[in-house]
């Protein structure tokens, strides 16, 4: 079961995470082990890297990310306007990417066009806007930028059948563990969607590794 959006990740385009208050940070952590099934869809493997979480203008969760190292070129699909979340397509993908979206993830289509997913937590609803734009790189999950959303889900091997096995094919990881001191134990899998944007679906386990 999908219980609704937890953040987005934004990759900074300069080191070491930009500037943001501190004291707006929900989560502020340095070497978390970086998953070997994350490197899948990184332009160039990291052994760690440095997280925070905080809540922007709108509420919106924001997970900044700052992987160690050389990256390559490439830009983030998404972009976040007003609380809504683009994602930006090429034109021949936006059906494809909004049925995808509707199926597989619950999401709705409004009267305003956009695709609307009612969370049973209110702060975790989301709305996405499918946008046609000139698409010209490849996108990592560490390439600058917002790279990826993410779902808070419940019993996260359904997900990953239901996600991974439906009509559109799309590329995965495996299901993976993140298990760093002072953090939740966190199971996730993460998901190249049919026009190459990613998301990732976790599931927080019990109890923290402390």
């Amino acid at each position: 079961m999908i219980i609704g959006l937890a953040h987005i990740t934004f990759i900074p385009f300069a080191p070491p995470l930009g500037y943001v208050d501190l004291r707006h940070a929900i989560v502020n952590k340095k070497l978390v082990p970086n998953p070997r099934e994350k490197n899948k869809f990184m332009s160039y493997p990291a052994k760690y890297h440095s997280l925070m979480v905080y809540k922007d203008s709108n509420g919106l969760a924001v997970e900044r990310i700052y992987y160690s190292g050389e990256r390559e070129a490439g830009l983030g699909r998404y972009d976040v306007n007003n609380g809504c979340i683009v994602l930006n397509t090429k034109r021949c993908y936006l059906h494809q990417e909004e049925l995808f979206w509707m199926d597989a993830l619950g999401f709705k289509k409004s009267d305003s066009g956009c695709l609307k997913r009612i969370s049973p937590i209110r702060t975790m609803s989301a709305q996405v806007m499918i946008k046609s734009s000139i698409i010209k790189d490849d996108s990592f999950i560490d390439s600058p930028g917002f790279t990826s959303v993410a779902f808070l889900v419940r019993n996260i091997r359904s997900v990953y059948d239901k996600v991974t096995k439906s009509i559109y094919k799309v590329k995965h990881t495996n299901i993976f563990k993140l298990n760093a001191v002072g953090l939740s134990v966190i199971t996730a899998f993460l998901v190249k969607t049919p026009s190459g944007a990613y998301i990732e679906f976790f599931e927080v386990e019990n109890g923290k590794n402390n």
